[in-house]
């Protein structure tokens, strides 16, 4: 097998299809927020507070998902936790076609941040697993348990030397 071979594995190109879908579905209720949200009534200063409130929750899922998979991948089988990824946002999407309540729209985009953000963590190690021989996924492992501290470190010094005191702001 060529090395264009194992990067380009049937992997590789559904996960960076995901990733289209994914880039796509975020992108999409942003330009459709207004026209569905006046379809379930609202108007005003209602279409931007609770426009708001459903990205705040799709964000929200996000973050959660990502580490809900993450330890469910290592756990029980990336290629389990991805399709269960998958299969989470694609239903909790095709919901969001039918609500008829603000509330539900925020439970279903919640749902589909929580599945689309366990399809891209997952499908990076799902590709990077399969073009490795079995020798580099032990070093790929040994490396991540070794550098991790390091790296978390270095995250929570930036993100402390950023925060100030909300009465600063």
């Amino acid at each position: 097998m060529t090395q264009t071979e194992k990067i380009f594995n049937a992997t590789v190109i559904v996960t960076a299809l995901g990733y289209l879908v994914d880039v796509y579905d975020i992108l999409i209720f942003n330009v459709t927020r207004v026209t569905s949200l006046t379809d379930l009534g609202l108007s005003g200063d209602a279409i931007a507070t609770t426009g708001l409130f459903i990205l705040n929750m799709q964000l929200l899922g996000l973050l959660l998902g990502g580490l809900f998979f993450g330890v469910i991948g290592d756990r029980m089988g990336r290629k389990q936790s991805l399709l269960g990824s998958i299969l989470l946002y694609s239903t909790a999407t095709l919901g969001c076609a039918f609500v008829q309540d603000a509330n539900l729209y925020a439970a279903l985009r919640f749902l589909a941040g929580f599945g689309l953000a366990g399809e891209v963590g997952v499908g990076v190690a799902v590709g990077r697993d399969d073009g490795a021989s079995p020798d580099q996924q032990q070093h790929q492992r040994e490396g991540r348990q070794q550098h991790h501290p390091q790296a978390r470190d270095t995250v929570d010094g930036v993100v402390a030397q950023r925060m100030r005191p909300v009465d600063t702001i």
